[in-house]
């Protein structure tokens, strides 16, 4: 069970990154996309800001960080 976890938590660490990137890539694929984004909800309004991706970078990237090494310290236990 340990290891159905541990991959759990591995894949998580990988996708949840790449999602945030994917996301940021869609947004600055072309103008009319960036425009689509940043005039929709509050959430997102904020995504054209500066500080807000460099800020949501780091944090999705320290989140799939922790999650990698916590996958693999419960593969190590078991």
């Amino acid at each position: 069970m340990k290891h159905f976890y541990s991959g759990m938590l591995f894949t998580l660490g990988i996708i949840v990154p790449l999602g945030w990137f994917a996301t940021l890539a869609y947004e600055h694929a072309s103008y009319e996309h960036y425009l689509q984004v940043i005039h929709g909800p509050w959430v997102f309004s904020q995504m054209g800001s500066g500080p807000v991706q460099l800020w949501g970078s780091c944090f999705i990237l320290v989140i799939g960080v922790l999650l990698c090494v916590i996958a693999k310290k419960l593969k190590r236990s078991s």
